[in-house]
């Protein structure tokens, strides 16, 4: 009933699959985690404080469904099986970047008032923790401009006249938004 593909954005899928009587779900480039029912329609993730409500359309089949995280309420069109009409648009290619490099962002930025960025290197790795959300791996496309493969965002960052990075700026649904380090 709710198994299927659901369009996020136009890169990230979110594939609802069922095994031995459990929900899960699945974002493009991201691990597979169980849903565990709040309703009949509504269901919640332990890794990240985030809902999915599935919703029928006027035939009565579930059309698509709508994800509550971080105060944000977005909805995901349910796709055919072998749709290519509406194809995940260009795929990043990632690079690897020097850990003295990824060492050089780590920190904490501020983007709003209430809503920080806090970034970690783990190894070759640098990962990303937005205020009420989970740890996510940062993919690097070019030196100093990295993407998330679980949303549909990238994030640049910049030095000051020190060299030392001193700010981000985060890209996501059309906005740009420029976090300070502190």
């Amino acid at each position: 009933m709710y198994t299927g593909a659901y369009r996020l954005t136009p890169n990230v899928l979110i594939t609802i699959t069922l095994e031995n009587d459990t929900l899960f779900a699945q974002a493009t480039g991201q691990g597979k985690n169980p849903l565990f029912a709040e309703r009949k329609n509504l269901f919640f993730l332990k890794v990240v404080h985030a809902q999915a409500e599935f919703i029928s359309g006027p035939n009565g089949k579930i059309d698509h469904l709508i994800l509550y995280q971080s105060g944000q309420k977005i909805e995901a069109k349910k796709i055919d099986a072998g749709d290519t009409t509406t194809p995940i648009s260009s795929v990043r290619k990632e690079i690897s970047v020097d850990t003295n490099i990824l060492k050089s962002y780590a920190g904490v930025y501020q983007l709003a008032p209430n809503f920080k960025l806090t970034v970690n290197r783990e190894g070759a790795v640098l990962m990303a923790q937005a205020t009420g959300q989970g740890e996510n791996i940062r993919y690097s496309e070019k030196e100093n401009f990295f993407f998330f493969k679980v949303v549909d965002a990238q994030v640049e960052f910049s030095t000051g006249a020190d060299k030392k990075t001193d700010h981000l700026v985060l890209y996501q649904k059309g906005m740009k938004v420029e976090g300070k380090k502190l």
